[in-house]
């Protein structure tokens, strides 16, 4: 995941520390903790409160829209809003998703104040 968030944010200029907010769809993140993702360098060192589990948002989408067939309108302004962008084209892409297969993550700058938590949590789990 990170990999990918970081290079986005390297794409459009942002450091992942700047992000307002983190969304987090899917099944995946239905048991996800932030904490632990965070502590293991998945996720961007950010407040927990920043990030939002969204759960299955494809299909809570076309429930929404067979209840109420105005919401179309916006859902299509939404997709006029988008950019896709393919990560493999990304010049910097191989490298971040390299460095972010390394757990914890290596890059000290970016997860300086998750080690001392891992370490924390790692003791914490040996001493239960």
């Amino acid at each position: 995941m990170f990999s990918g968030i970081h290079s986005l944010c390297r794409q459009a200029g942002l450091h992942p520390g700047g992000l307002a907010r983190v969304l987090i769809a899917g099944n995946f993140g239905r048991y996800f903790d932030i904490g632990d993702g965070q502590a293991i360098g998945l996720l961007p060192e950010l407040a927990e409160a920043r990030f939002e589990i969204c759960g299955n948002t494809s299909l809570a989408g076309a429930a929404r829209q067979a209840l109420d067939p105005t919401c179309r309108d916006g859902m299509e302004s939404l997709i006029e809003r988008l950019e896709f962008v393919d990560l493999n084209r990304l010049s910097t892409f191989q490298d971040d998703f390299i460095d972010a297969l390394f757990l914890p993550h290596r890059s000290r700058d970016l997860f300086s104040a998750a080690r001392p938590a891992r370490r924390r949590r790692r003791r914490e789990k040996i001493l239960a």
